[in-house]
């Protein structure tokens, strides 16, 4: 079942303000990642329980390399030579510092999953 919010939302608090910021910053630079690794397609798809909700970004590239897999969310870890390799180290900071759980996989078909779990005592729900 899903709860909407009453019409006439309060305004958030600046706690929950800044909660809400850093989940944006962190599921913005996880697609952005998606994206750039994609052939063509990015999916996020939402999962909502009465006990969590998980997030699941999929793309339809070439998957984790077995080289990097296990090192995903450490600093300095990247794929993209653009890249300082950081992102990815503060989305899972960010996620996990409000109790969230982060996990890379590649799917049957070899592309890259990125899964996001937060119970809803976490947000409010």
């Amino acid at each position: 079942m899903i709860r909407r919010p009453p019409r006439s939302t309060p305004k958030p608090s600046s706690a929950a303000s800044d909660v809400y910021k850093r989940q944006m910053y962190a599921l913005g630079n996880i697609i952005q990642n998606a994206i750039f690794h994609c052939k063509s397609i990015v999916t996020v798809s939402i999962i909502y329980t009465d006990l969590s909700v998980k997030i699941i970004i999929t793309d339809d590239g070439n998957g984790f390399s077995k080289e990097i897999i296990d090192k995903l969310g450490e600093p300095y870890i990247s794929k993209n030579t653009e890249g300082m390799g950081l992102g990815i180290f503060i989305s899972k900071n960010l996620i996990e510092n409000m109790g969230g759980k982060l996990s890379f996989y590649n799917s049957i078909d070899e592309n890259a999953v990125v899964e996001i779990v937060f119970h809803n005592s976490i947000l409010n729900i």
